[in-house]
């Protein structure tokens, strides 16, 4: 593995895994008629382990329903995926979990049924899931510069990439147009990490 991508595990082309078979999408937003809130977790204020210790996806979405308070009108919803998705990686990262951090950087969350990774997490890119284009290495760039940005954020001043601290300080809008929520949270980290 390059230098540039040490924290890079390993990745994987998903064009022959199915979802409920040989994997399941972890992650799940909470959306109100207004806007798009941020990761579940994160809006109802509990650990990334309360949504994780269930079997399945399907029992973790039934526990993030019933704590949403019965008046408000807030939805649950898995990160987006797509089934015949072409050009789609999962990617393994040599960082802690973090559903807030990753969703804020427009990435899923998968848990593998099976394989190598089995009972493992690994991270999607959501612009993908609808870009869907082969071969595009633009699109990649993007994912990896997502990478990096959640593992900075995740592994603070542990992680330093240089990249990502130049295009904080000297592009924060293009940057942070590639957030896809939470953007003030994710914002005050970064100026914490970078200061």
């Amino acid at each position: 593995m390059k230098q540039g991508l040490s924290f890079l595990e390993d990745f994987i082309l998903i064009n022959d895994l199915k979802m409920g078979i040989d994997f399941e999408v972890v992650s799940f937003l909470a959306i109100t008629p207004n806007q798009l809130t941020g990761s579940a977790d994160r809006y109802l204020g509990i650990d990334v382990e309360d949504v994780l210790r269930f079997r399945n996806a399907t029992d973790t979405f039934h526990y993030l329903i019933n704590l949403v308070p019965p008046n408000e009108k807030t939805y649950i919803t898995p990160t987006p995926f797509k089934d015949n998705v072409k050009s789609l990686y999962f990617f393994k990262l040599r960082a802690p979990l973090n559903l807030k951090f990753a969703i804020g950087c427009g990435l899923g969350v998968v848990r593998m049924l099976k394989g190598t990774y089995q009972n493992q997490y690994l991270f999607y890119s959501i612009d993908q899931v609808y870009n869907d284009q082969n071969n595009d290495i633009f699109s990649l760039a993007t994912d990896i510069f997502r990478l990096k940005l959640y593992m900075q954020l995740v592994l603070g001043k542990k992680f330093h990439d240089k990249a990502i601290e130049k295009e904080w300080k000297n592009n924060q809008l293009s940057a942070f147009n590639l957030l896809m929520t939470d953007q003030k949270y994710i914002h005050k980290q970064l100026e914490k990490i970078f200061s």
